[in-house]
């Protein structure tokens, strides 16, 4: 057993030595990769005075290379170094939020000739005005489908009957389409297999449906249709997201988004924009070539004047791809600022309006 073992690593770290080299042989680029970082604010101006931390990233740690630059006039630093793994940027400032962007260059750039000069342009955002808001992490069984459930911000939760929410700001109807099961297996083999494995233990019985039902809510524990149906089920999936009243609606983020900075989008809400719904279809069981959309901003409770012109209304920001299981779970992100009329979601993580989170439900940047 233990030659065996030793064989087999052998052969695997045979196959990564193989993977890592180059068209002549060479695990190693045989020249420095240029670097420029150019760094500016959410108006275009040059970051001056910042100061860059550079990692150039080996294999062998012990060959890691770190520089310490300081931004110019322009926000720009430059620096050459010869790097086969991945660079990694920290930026920081007083009175900005940190930049760290990492960039697995060789992983993804097979040629060598491909990261001779790599330009990373970076925004980082000032702190302005930082405010106490309703943030949270929301993680939660989906409580009914092929209607609308309505999600109340401000209490964190659904509204009821599903929840303490009393002010639907969404309205989100999940559908869903049981569309075989992977490895093309059966119900009533995997079903025969459970009752075997539980017929002389009906605590682990017991255990196994209690498990399930944290994740995915109450089940019919006759039989084993629904946890079967959930462990080894293919699901397709579409989440509608819709709003109860006029220009009320969501707007997508993505072009503002900085998955590298503290504070990801903008410190303000857009003032215009908002599609009255989204829809996203998932499944469960095909690859993922495109990533989610991943932040939103959403405007709601408004109310019109005579004119029909927006009198009041509040913000929030989604700062998460909205995640669907079709199998029974919704995940996003959020803060909302219940003052009506002010845009501002510079979140101060000090200052959360909800008490008493969980560990799991607190959201730790602005």
């Amino acid at each position: 057993m233990k030659t065996n073992t030793m064989k087999l690593n052998y052969l695997m770290m045979a196959a990564m030595s193989l993977a890592l080299c180059d068209c002549k042989g060479s695990v190693e680029p045989d020249f420095k990769t240029d670097v420029k970082v150019s760094i500016k604010d959410g108006n275009d101006t040059p970051v001056e005075g910042a100061e860059v931390k550079l990692l150039f990233s080996h294999y062998d740690q012990a060959k890691n290379v770190t520089h310490l630059l300081t931004t110019d006039t322009t926000g720009t630093v430059r620096e050459s170094e010869k790097v086969v793994t991945s660079l990694l940027v920290n930026v920081e400032k007083p009175g900005y939020y940190p930049l760290r962007y990492e960039r697995a260059l060789i992983r993804m750039d097979v040629d060598w000739k491909k990261i001779r000069e790599f330009e990373l342009p970076l925004i980082m955002r000032q702190i302005k005005q930082p405010i106490p808001l309703h943030a949270k992490k929301f993680s939660a069984i989906i409580p009914d489908y092929d209607k609308p459930v309505g999600f109340d911000f401000e209490a964190g939760d659904w509204v009821a009957p599903h929840g303490k929410g009393k002010s639907p700001d969404m309205l989100l109807d999940f559908e869903r389409m049981l569309v075989g099961y992977r490895g093309e297996l059966k119900y009533e083999d995997m079903a025969k297999d459970l009752e075997s494995i539980h017929s002389d233990n009906p605590r682990k019985k017991e255990t196994y449906f209690k498990g399930m039902e944290k994740l995915y809510g109450k089940m019919d524990r006759s039989d084993y249709r629904q946890t079967i149906n959930i462990n080894a089920g293919k699901w397709d999936g579409k989440l509608s997201v819709t709003f109860p009243n006029p220009q009320e609606g969501i707007a997508d983020a993505k072009k503002d988004y900085c998955h590298y900075s503290k504070l990801t989008l903008p410190h303000e809400a857009y003032p215009e924009g908002y599609s009255k719904d989204l829809h996203i279809k998932t499944d469960n069981h095909t690859p993922k070539n495109t990533p989610p959309d991943p932040a939103y901003f959403v405007r709601t409770r408004v109310t019109l004047d005579d004119k029909g012109e927006i009198a009041s209304a509040n913000y929030t920001k989604i700062t998460s791809p909205i995640h669907f299981d079709p199998r029974g779970r919704i995940e996003f992100t959020y803060v909302f600022n219940p003052t009506p009329n002010d845009r501002n979601l510079e979140f101060d993580t000090s200052k959360n309006k909800f008490a008493d989170l969980k560990f799991e439900e607190r959201v730790v940047n602005p």
